[in-house]
């Protein structure tokens, strides 16, 4: 016989941080437990939720590049959705914007919205 579990809806931050709390609270549950069945699904729900809302880096498309840069542990070389290493160089440097053929491959390539590499 299966126990029913209680999801929570995820439509805010707020339910998201609960969710992850919760998440947290149960993530070394054993296997065969039913809080591993809560686990799979509530990881599930925080995935769609952070799917639809992707978290975009402070700082501009500048600090968004270097986020991502850090985060994936890449390089300028890394970054052809940008153009030639030299190129890169000068978005880095602030010496050249990024244009709108560079800002769609970029969200493209990092599940991001366009805007996150468009300055305000």
């Amino acid at each position: 016989m299966s126990t029913l579990i209680a999801l929570p809806i995820i439509r805010t931050q707020k339910d998201l941080d609960e969710a992850l709390a919760r998440l947290d609270a149960i993530i070394d549950a054993p296997n065969s437990s039913p809080e591993a069945d809560e686990r799979t699904a509530l990881s599930d729900l925080i995935a769609a939720y952070e799917d639809r809302h992707p978290v975009i880096p402070r700082g501009g498309p500048l600090g968004v590049i270097r986020r991502l840069m850090a985060t994936h542990d890449l390089t300028q070389r890394d970054l052809p959705e940008i153009g030639a290493q030299s190129v890169v160089s000068a978005v880095l440097l602030g010496k050249r914007k990024i244009n709108a053929r560079m800002a769609v491959a970029l969200a493209k390539r990092f599940g991001l919205p366009v805007s996150a590499f468009i300055a305000g």
